[in-house]
């Protein structure tokens, strides 16, 4: 076993401190995405957390929210458009071993709180796993149709 430093991983419910981050944001002006991943079957939050943690870009931020499934949160700091936000995760996800998760991607609406991202962010995750593992839905962008 390393000794080395555990990476900055929460492990609980990320909405009080999400809620802080994105209020900084809206003052800001600041465009930030959020993902949510969680897998099936073999998939472990914790593996997946400490591998992220060791690639993501200086200012993001994860944690592993538990439940059924355990689930991964990842915010994404400075990204000014939802396609570049489902990009950076889709290069992430690819780099986890196998079995991969499935990802929902949101984007910061101007005004939205936490509960309202939180839920699109879920339901982007519930459309990729209509899909096969390791697949990225994004949620739909004030009324505009799912990208995928």
């Amino acid at each position: 076993m390393s000794d080395a430093p555990l990476p900055p991983i929460a492990d609980f419910d990320p909405r009080p401190e999400l809620s802080v981050w994105l209020e900084r944001a809206q003052r800001r002006g600041e465009r930030h995405g959020l993902a949510l991943l969680a897998g099936h079957g073999a998939w472990s939050a914790e593996v997946d957390a400490q591998s992220l943690s060791a690639v993501l870009r200086d200012g993001d931020r994860i944690w592993i929210w538990r439940g059924s499934p355990d689930r991964v949160v990842l915010l994404l700091t400075g990204v000014g458009d939802l396609p570049t936000a489902a990009d950076v995760v889709r290069r992430l996800v690819s780099g986890l071993a196998e079995p991969q998760p499935n990802a929902g991607v949101a984007l910061l609406q101007p005004g939205e709180g936490v509960d309202s991202l939180l839920r699109r962010v879920e339901g982007a995750w519930l459309l990729a796993t209509d899909e096969a593992p390791g697949h990225v839905a994004t949620s739909p962008v004030l009324g505009a149709p799912n990208a995928r």
